[in-house]
């Protein structure tokens, strides 16, 4: 079996995107959502086995939650904290703690 992979990591990376005129279940109303998600990941190689892994993501939707009603922000952030081991030539584990806040 053969897989590939990149050799690299997006450290720091930025998305928006909009979705228009969604509709609402058994309504004819539409809204607008906007999607802003960041993502920093820093990585720290510790030595050629072990690496400590560290960063936050971002979301923001901002959307109407009930058609005609006021526009509302939905945030959420999430932490990142694991490590990377290298156990043998043919198995490494990438493991992280990811704990979420949302509002």
């Amino acid at each position: 079996m053969t897989t590939n992979a990149q050799d690299y990591i997006d450290i720091f990376k930025v998305n928006y995107a909009s979705i228009l005129n969604a509709g609402y279940e058994n309504s004819d109303a539409t809204t607008n959502i906007n999607i802003l998600d960041a993502s920093l990941t820093y990585p720290l190689k510790v030595n050629e086995r072990f690496a400590i892994i560290s960063g936050i993501d971002y979301v923001q939707h901002g959307v109407e939650v009930v058609p005609n009603g006021d526009n509302i922000n939905l945030n959420t952030i999430t932490l990142k904290a694991g490590v990377n081991i290298k156990h043998n030539e043919k198995w490494s584990g990438t493991y992280v703690f990811l704990p979420k806040i949302a509002s």
